[in-house]
Order: C-alpha cells, then structure tokens, then sequence
C-alpha cells in the first residue's frame, strides 16, 4: 500500500511536465486524505471502544496520542497527517475522546491543505529538477512512479527494519 505523500508526490511530479494537471493532482489529493479522514473520524466516534480495545498491542501509540491530545485539543488535527507512527491512533483517540466533531472538521480540513501544499510543493519541484531527465526519455511518466514508489518502499522497508532493531 503506498502513502498518500508518494501518490501526491509523483502526481505533481508528472504535473510539473505537463503529464498530468497540477490543480486536478492536488485537488485530488486534497479531497481523498480530507474526506478519508472526516469518514474515518465519524467511523470512531460510532464504534470507537471497540476499535481503541483492537489495538491494545499499541498501548505506547496510544499512550502518546493521548498526551497529545491533552496537550493541543483540536488544533492537533491540523498536524494529524504528519505525525507518522501515531497518525492512526491519534485519529482514533481524537474521535474515541469526543472531540469536538465540527473543530476536528476545520482542522482537518486545514490540515488536508497544509499537507496538499507542503507534499504537492515537493512532487512539483522534485518534477521540475527532473523535468531534462524525463524530457530526454530517460525516465518516461510510469516509470517515475513505479522509481519514485521503489525508492518509497526501500526507505519505509529500511525504517520499519531500523525500527525493529532499535527495540530489541
């Protein structure tokens, strides 16, 4: 399964060379992670208990979650998509606390683009230093995303594996 940061990344990358459209790559973008989040935020609140008592493995995750939820409320929903490792149980929490559901939706919706700028902003300049490689048919548009999905999946596999390590 690829992020949404990869996805977003490489559409703006191939909208930088005119493969795709800038504007329809980041509305995209912006409307999957807000809506998926706003679903996802409405899905705890109904069956939150049951979903927090699946994940008692991640007691740590959700320890911190917590902590960070006492400590910025509603605002946190606007950092929600970047902070990795606890971005899922976070969400729940924020749900499964009874957050104030309206706050959560004009955060998340700020969030969505704050993270559509900050990650299409790097796609599109990532596409524009690219642009000579890809306009000598060195790298063509598919074979940008399945390069850019490659190099994705090496870094999050080399992660997960230092990640592991690191808890022993």
């Amino acid at each position: 399964m690829l992020q949404g940061e990869v996805v977003l990344m490489a559409g703006t990358a191939l909208a930088a060379n005119g493969s795709l459209s800038a504007v329809g790559a980041a509305l995209s973008a912006f409307l999957g992670t807000a809506i998926g989040e706003q679903v996802l935020f409405s899905v705890v609140r109904w069956k939150g208990q049951t979903l927090i008592d699946r994940w008692s493995a991640r007691v740590t995750a959700i320890e911190r979650a917590n902590r960070f939820i006492a400590e910025y409320g509603a605002l946190g929903a606007l950092f929600l998509r970047f902070m990795y490792g606890i971005r899922n149980p976070l969400l729940v929490m924020m749900a499964a606390s009874r957050m104030n559901g309206r706050a959560f939706a004009v955060f998340n919706i700020l969030g969505a683009a704050l993270w559509t700028i900050v990650y299409g902003a790097i796609g599109y300049s990532v596409g524009r230093l690219g642009k000579p490689l890809i306009q000598g048919n060195f790298l063509n548009g598919p074979l940008l995303i399945v390069v850019v999905g490659a190099v994705s999946l090496f870094l999050g596999a080399a992660f997960i594996l230092r990640r592991e390590n690191w808890r022993k």
